[in-house]
């Protein structure tokens, strides 16, 4: 995350073609609620409640005022201090702090060409679609062979995702206007 470009990158492998791919993107605006009133203790810390809805899952998050660091786990950030507990409302997703330390970080894999191509996050997004989109294809024949005659069987891209990221924004905005 770089707060005075309001950009970030992700590494992400594709599990179809075994390919690392760095994506960028503009550093997502969270809009959390803070106006929570329950704590509670993690690692000796007292943490304080925020909520979140991003990318179409609902989080609630833990984080200690005590250590005034704006960073969380994955793409969470912006609130007043470090978060140190994360989870989607389903359960599907959960990160918490085990310890705080240094971690060295293998910048020559992260910095090479030959280990990832780099995209932004709408191409990345179209990309893994399209990548999919043939096996999708013979899925939906597949299953509409085996329905009552007339019966037609459609996967829409949102629904088909299984990350944390389940609907972006410009698609938000296109389902409104």
């Amino acid at each position: 995350m770089n707060f005075k470009t309001q950009k970030m990158a992700s590494i992400e492998m594709v599990d179809f073609d075994k390919k690392v791919y760095e994506i960028n993107e503009k550093l997502p605006n969270l809009n959390w609620n803070l106006q929570h009133k329950e704590t509670l203790k993690i690692g000796g810390y007292l943490c304080n409640k925020a909520t979140l809805y991003f990318r179409g899952r609902n989080y609630i998050a833990w984080y200690a005022k005590k250590l005034p660091v704006f960073y969380g786990p994955w793409k969470f950030h912006g609130l007043p201090g470090l978060i140190f507990k994360i989870y989607d409302e389903n359960l599907t997703y959960d990160w918490t702090i085990k310890k705080i330390g240094n971690k060295t970080i293998d910048e020559d894999f992260l910095n090479s060409e030959k280990h990832h191509k780099s995209m932004n996050i709408k191409d990345f997004v179209k990309f893994k679609y399209d990548l999919y989109s043939d096996k999708i294809q013979k899925l939906e024949k597949n299953i509409t062979t085996r329905q009552e005659r007339g019966t037609k069987v459609i996967f829409t891209p949102g629904r088909m995702r299984k990350g944390q990221e389940q609907i972006y924004e410009w698609e938000e905005e296109t389902k409104k206007n």
